[in-house]
């Protein structure tokens, strides 16, 4: 017999998804998924009409639409001025914590099908923490229909003038486009998407002081 309280939790969770964007958020990770598939580890040197100054791998960019997806799911579309204790922030860190898990599979599930690739792994999980971290923060602010923007202005000025020929290397802060990864920048991107979840879990959504 299923008690009061397991109905209780059920129920909570089913309203935490219906308020949040979770069938796009959804979509567009399936979709990584299977582009991820067919694509991981090619790579592409024109963006239409542009010439890129080098090989853009597609594993790298991938991870932006997962990005997105992350923050996607963190849209309350309802924003009803509702109390905000400790309990519904640890379940805010929770459903962010769960979405980068699952941005970080999509992006990488090529790798089930193309081992050779497997180098492309820690850059492919920077790339998700890095895209991540920048698209939360606008679903935090209420700012959801341009939670893609900064995502896609860094991949474009980074694919356009992100490459320094003299040095035949990826500029610092065109790092998303990088096959190559160290530990400073896993170590920057994590740090990154720490603040980035940190305000998601102690950010009012309604705009409101939290107390205590």
């Amino acid at each position: 017999m299923i008690s009061d309280n397991s109905l209780g939790r059920h129920s909570l969770l089913r309203a935490w998804i219906r308020i949040h964007s979770t069938g796009l958020a959804t979509s567009e990770l399936v979709l990584v998924a299977c582009l991820s598939v067919f694509v991981f580890g090619h790579g592409f040197s024109r963006l239409g009409p542009v010439s890129l100054p080098s090989v853009v791998l597609s594993s790298l960019v991938l991870p932006l639409m997962t990005g997105v997806a992350v923050a996607t799911a963190a849209v309350n579309a309802v924003h009803l001025d509702l109390p905000d204790p400790w309990r519904v922030r640890r379940a805010r860190l929770g459903w962010c914590a769960m979405w980068l898990g699952m941005a970080a599979a999509s992006a990488g599930s090529g790798l089930l099908v193309r081992a050779p690739s497997s180098e492309l792994l820690l850059p492919t999980i920077r790339n998700v923490l890095v895209y991540s971290a920048i698209s939360l923060p606008l679903a935090t602010e209420r700012k959801g229909s341009l939670i893609w923007l900064p995502a896609v202005l860094l991949t474009l000025a980074a694919a356009v003038f992100g490459f320094a020929d003299n040095r035949d290397q990826w500029y610092w802060w065109a790092v998303v486009l990088d096959a190559q990864v160290t530990g400073h920048q896993l170590v920057a991107a994590s740090f990154l998407m720490l603040l980035a979840a940190a305000h998601y879990t102690f950010r009012d959504p309604a705009g409101r002081r939290t107390t205590l």
